[in-house]
């Protein structure tokens, strides 16, 4: 249901745009009140608790596959949830000292000025040293897309990546007995669940994570952590 959702959004998306170009009429659209209603997975995905989170940062392995998908897993909650998309496509001139700045590419047509600024800590800084480019070879801090890539050929290189790090956290995860199917969007999910924790508006939270709606991040936030549950359970 979340994959057919997710095309759906994208079909909607564009008879949208149709009736707004007036090519379409908005009668002839299945989508509507009173018309056909996108589906939404039924799953519960909860975040990943404090300790699973720290059991993957100190996950020791030779396997340099593992290595990769543990690092870009922990820089992506360090750095406010962010995107591996938007992690991949992260360039060196977007970093500022101690900090940088960058824009959602998802949200970037939209929300095109909305910057999101990212401290870097000793944890990140050695990530990146790890598997960082060099400046002069390539303008983006990972060498995931080759210089002078378009939009196309990046983004085949990212997916194929991306798919990648899923293998190695699922058998990671297995490692460490985490019992949830995890993916690289749950570093994402942790973030923003956290920072509800630690008391942090619905509204901070999606200026931090880029939200183009306060709806997307209720919905990141909407579960209680099992510890927590357990906590007010006893």
């Amino acid at each position: 249901l979340t994959t057919v959702g997710m095309y759906l959004i994208r079909i909607r998306a564009i008879i949208n745009a149709q009736i707004d170009s007036g090519m379409v009429k908005e009668m002839v659209s299945p989508f509507g009140k009173g018309k056909y209603i996108i589906p939404k997975s039924r799953i519960a995905k909860r975040p990943l608790e404090k300790r699973e989170i720290i059991a993957i940062a100190n996950y020791e392995t030779d396997n340099p596959r593992h290595i990769f998908a543990r690092d870009m897993f922990i820089f992506s909650y360090l750095a406010n949830g962010m995107n591996f998309f938007d992690i991949f496509m992260l360039r060196w001139s977007d970093i500022k000292g101690d900090t940088f700045y960058f824009v959602r590419q998802k949200t970037s047509s939209k929300l095109p000025d909305k910057q999101i600024r990212v401290f870097i800590n000793e944890q990140m800084w050695n990530i990146i040293k790890r598997h960082a480019t060099k400046r002069d070879n390539s303008p983006y801090v990972f060498a995931i897309v080759p210089p002078n890539s378009d939009i196309e050929t990046a983004t085949k290189k990212i997916r194929t990546s991306v798919a990648g790090v899923n293998v190695s956290l699922k058998k990671i995860a297995a490692t460490l007995n985490i019992t949830q199917d995890i993916s690289t969007y749950y570093a994402r999910h942790t973030f923003a669940t956290v920072m509800h924790e630690m008391g942090a508006s619905l509204f901070t939270i999606k200026d931090v994570i880029g939200h183009e709606d306060i709806k997307s991040t209720q919905v990141y936030v909407s579960s209680e952590r099992k510890e927590k549950l357990i906590t007010l359970q006893n």
